[in-house]
Formats: C-alpha cells, sequence, structure tokens
C-alpha cells in the first residue's frame, strides 16, 4: 500500500504561472524548469517570492522559493533557495508481525525528495543572442524498516531502520534567440550533466529520481502589445502552451496568463490547467496561479507501479495535487539607466533674435529620438543656446511608445534682455528629459 504525505515541491513549468520568454520579471526569476538558458530581463537587483497551499486530503501551506539575482553587464546571475521543493511517499509493507499480546509491527518504508537551491547563469552576447546555464542540487533520502528475531528463553523481535541518501547534480544549457521583439525561441538540455554519490543498498537505485536526456524546445509570438503566445516541447512526449494578456492600468499592468500541460506520465491526454492572475508595475510583480489537475489524486497507489515508473519531477508527476501560489517578484534598480537616445538632429533655420515670435510656431530643429525601454516614456526637449540663453529652453513634452522612433521638436525663446546687436557665431546644445530633471541625452 502506498500513501503520500502532503508535500510542495517543483514543476516542470515552475510555479510562476506566466511561462516562455516575455519581457516580465518572471521569465528571469525562479524560472529554470523553462527558461534553461536563464535568460535576463532584470536590470539590476532582482528578488522572488513563491508561498501557497497544496489541496491534498488537508490544505498545506509552504514558502516554496526564494530568489535573489544580480545583473552585471551582459552577465547575470540567479540563486534559488527552495525549502518548499520536496515530496515523501510512504509504502506500508502489509506484513504484520505478531509481538507478545500487543499490537502488531507493521514495516514502513519512506522515500523523500528535495531540491534544496540551484543556481542560473547567463551572458547576452548581443540584442538577440543570450546563453547560459543552470545548476540544480537534489538530495534523496530512503529509510527502510525490517524486523530481526533474537532467540533466547524468549524471542524478541527488534524493528530495525535502515538509512541510505544520495546527492544528485544535475546541469543544462540553454540559448535564447530573438529575431525580432516579437518572436523568441528558446532551446535547452533536459538532464544533460548529472552527477553524485551513489545508492548504498542495490534496492533503492529503482526509487531513484528518473533522468533520462530529452530537449527542449520553445517558441513565444506576440502578434500585438501585450498578447503573448507560447508553446513549450521536449523530446520526451511532453508539452506546455497556452497565451497570457496584459491590460493597461494606470502606468502598470493587470492580466492573466492560461496555460495547458501533457505530461507522458499523466492521464488524462492534457493533464492539467494553469491559470493565472498578473499584475505588473515598474518595481513589483505578482502572479496568482492555481495549477490544476484532471485525475483524481487522493487514491493510493501501487509500490510495484511506483518501482517500475518511480518519479522524474518532484511535484509534476501523476501523484501531484492541486496548488494554489502567491509569487511575488521585487525589482530594483540602482543604475543610472540611459531610457531614450538620439539618432540624428536635424536644425531647421537660422537664429534671428529680432524674428523672436517666428520660433514660437516653427521649430528650428527637429530630433529623432528612440525609446529603448519596454514602458511608454514621456520626453522633455530641453535646449540651451550659447551666448542668447542662459537658461534651459523646454519645448512641449512628446510621449513615446516602447522600442518605438519618434520626432522631438525644439522650439526657441529669445530672451527680451538679449542685447546683441551684430551677427555673431554661437551653438545650440540639445537635450533630453525623462521622468525628472537629470539629462537623458
Amino acid at each position: 500500500m502506498l500513501s503520500i504525505v502532503s508535500g510542495s515541491g517543483q514543476t516542470s513549468f515552475g510555479l510562476n504561472g506566466v511561462y516562455g520568454i516575455t519581457n516580465e520579471s518572471f521569465t528571469s526569476l525562479n524560472s529554470f524548469e523553462y527558461n534553461i538558458s536563464n535568460y535576463s530581463v532584470i536590470k539590476d537587483w532582482g528578488f522572488s517570492f513563491t508561498y501557497g497551499g497544496e489541496f491534498a486530503s488537508s490544505v498545506t501551506s509552504n514558502l516554496y522559493q526564494v530568489t535573489a539575482a544580480k545583473t552585471f553587464g551582459s552577465h547575470f546571475i540567479s540563486l534559488r533557495y527552495t525549502p518548499g521543493y520536496q515530496k515523501e511517499f510512504i509504502f506500508k509493507s502489509g506484513e504484520a508481525i505478531p509481538y507478545n499480546n500487543t499490537e502488531p509491527i507493521t514495516l514502513e518504508s519512506k522515500f523523500q525528495y528535495k531540491e534544496p537551491f540551484g543556481l542560473g547563469y547567463s551572458y547576452s552576447v548581443n540584442k538577440e543572442f543570450s546563453i547560459g546555464l543552470n545548476l540544480r542540487y537534489f538530495k534523496q533520502d530512503f529509510t527502510n524498516e525490517s524486523v530481526t528475531a533474537i532467540f533466547s528463553d524468549t524471542i524478541y523481535f527488534v524493528r530495525e531502520t535502515e538509512l541510505d541518501n544520495s546527492d544528485l547534480w544535475k546541469t543544462d544549457i540553454g540559448v535564447v534567440w530573438k529575431p525580432s521583439e516579437r518572436l523568441t525561441f528558446n532551446l535547452g538540455s533536459i538532464n544533460l550533466i548529472t552527477f553524485g554519490s551513489e545508492i548504498t543498498t542495490e534496492d533503492n537505485s529503482d526509487f531513484e529520481i528518473r533522468t533520462e536526456k530529452a530537449v527542449f524546445a520553445g517558441i513565444n509570438y506576440s502578434p500585438v502589445n501585450d498578447l503573448n503566445l507560447h508553446l513549450s516541447l521536449e523530446t520526451n512526449n511532453s508539452f506546455l502552451g497556452g497565451m497570457s494578456y496584459l491590460f493597461d492600468f494606470n502606468k502598470n499592468k493587470i492580466g492573466f496568463s492560461v496555460s495547458a500541460f501533457h505530461d507522458k506520465e499523466q492521464e488524462p491526454f492534457i493533464a492539467g490547467i494553469i491559470p493565472a492572475a498578473v499584475f505588473t508595475s515598474k518595481y513589483l510583480d505578482l502572479s496568482l496561479t492555481y495549477i490544476k489537475y484532471f485525475s483524481d489524486r487522493n487514491n493510493s497507489g501501487s509500490y510495484y507501479d511506483f518501482k517500475e515508473n518511480g518519479i522524474s519531477n518532484i511535484i509534476n508527476n501523476k501523484y501531484s495535487y492541486d496548488k494554489l501560489l502567491l509569487t511575488t517578484n521585487i525589482k530594483l534598480n540602482t543604475l543610472v539607466e540611459q531610457r531614450v537616445k538620439f539618432l540624428g538632429v536635424e536644425i531647421n533655420q537660422n537664429i534671428y533674435p529680432a524674428l523672436n515670435d517666428k520660433y514660437l510656431d516653427n521649430p528650428i530643429a527637429t530630433a529623432q529620438v528612440v525609446n529603448l525601454t519596454n514602458e511608454r516614456i514621456d520626453v522633455k526637449p530641453v535646449m540651451v543656446i550659447n551666448g542668447i540663453s542662459e537658461e534651459k529652453l523646454q519645448s512641449h513634452i512628446i510621449s513615446i511608445l516602447p522600442y518605438d522612433t519618434s520626432e522631438v521638436n525644439y522650439y526657441a525663446v529669445i530672451s527680451e534682455s538679449y542685447a546683441g546687436v551684430n551677427p555673431e557665431i554661437t551653438y545650440a546644445n540639445f537635450y533630453l528629459l525623462t521622468v525628472n530633471d537629470d539629462f537623458d541625452d
């Protein structure tokens, strides 16, 4: 007989609820399962926490993971601590050994699987290519009970416990290619390199985590802004696909994500669905995710079936329970970031102080400006004309959409105190201001 102690753990599709390679922080934080290359959209520091409950025979709650990540130029490093990534199975032998006139002794075997932590690294080659890897540590503990008979004037039965354990390390590599802002390809390995300590008891080797090698391939397509379609395929005959959409909400975004998945080890063909509610802002992202399996998860299983098939993922297997999870991502930026950039400035006309009124309606210069970020930016054009204006001359504010290019006009106001009577050669400095009064370009 097999009974399952309610635990918490990892799924092959992660716990964020927002999958694939997107511009949201869920891509970079706590995403080793579907972002094998550790691709990052984090500009400086990122932190992630996932807390939730599992709906077994009783509801249990746990802190699933804590992630810290940092970007150093083109390099990105993340560390994930996962106290809740674990699962325990208890097998009862079905044999009862009588002991004097007391209750019979029933023997048990326990198999516990954990993933304590993982590390990730990626290198951004350019705007189109990123390569990286992750290293994850697993711990397996096996406990088996047996009874030894001691013969003397009286027969004694002694319960003995045999402990066995194994450490497992897994390393995978991946690459992300973005031929355009709307299309992304993601390719990675599954169980490329595995190594660790060996099980000392041969019988327990049948219960180790399965580590068959496979290849992961993903595609993300965004036909319009804020709509993301994703599909992930594995050569072990598993896949996950879905969509997400975000709506503007003041300067933030709210939306939803929904995905369905197939696992060759689970029934039915579509094993479950994963809807999520999403909130994103400049510094904080939230996702409330529900993992729903379509088969009955409250039945006992067979010892021999478990021995024959085992598990390849700690939590996303046919013994997994439904879950409700809240993920909180915090993004901190301590760097001075250039948000807009000049592509060129064209001088439209010469400046004649006597024709001051003319420059109120007709720009003296027009600049081509590109938004370097994934958010809409309000730009203040500012100009200083040497020898004519001592103060900054500000023109009309203009909004530029994410990654868009726009024309920005510069208008001049000549001070009445200007006393120049003879023609002179001078020059003008053109600036762009974004959120504050610090020059951005």
